[in-house]
């Protein structure tokens, strides 16, 4: 979500003409990163919880949730940044797309929880 969310930033950045030094930066591309930014955070903390929910440990599951969503953070930070400016759109484009593929293989790994009977 976060390679995703700085895409758009820099498809932004690449369409609208920059804004003179005296006004404060674009607002859609503001918008794009703080929102872009806490739903990747958010969905790394739910999609975190839910593949955790069968070790039924609230506590567990809310502490690796949160450490999860932080280090998503900090991983997209190390990653995008250096990615976008070797290669910019193209290479965020690519992150992504390897992102969401991998994230699908796992996704498929992940053993389904039985219901206690």
């Amino acid at each position: 979500m976060q390679a995703v969310a700085m895409l758009l930033v820099r498809t932004i950045q690449a369409v609208a003409p920059p804004p003179p030094a005296s006004e404060s930066p674009a607002l859609g591309a503001l918008l794009v990163v703080v929102l872009g930014t806490l739903a990747g955070v958010f969905g790394t903390a739910a999609i975190t919880w839910r593949v955790l929910s069968p070790i039924r440990d609230t506590w567990r599951q809310g502490m690796l949730s949160i450490v999860a969503a932080f280090a998503s953070f900090a991983l997209a930070v190390l990653l995008l940044r250096p990615i976008d400016g070797a290669w910019g759109r193209a290479g965020l484009a690519v992150m992504a797309a390897v992102a969401l593929g991998s994230s699908a293989w796992i996704r498929r790994r992940i053993p389904r929880a039985h219901p206690a009977g």
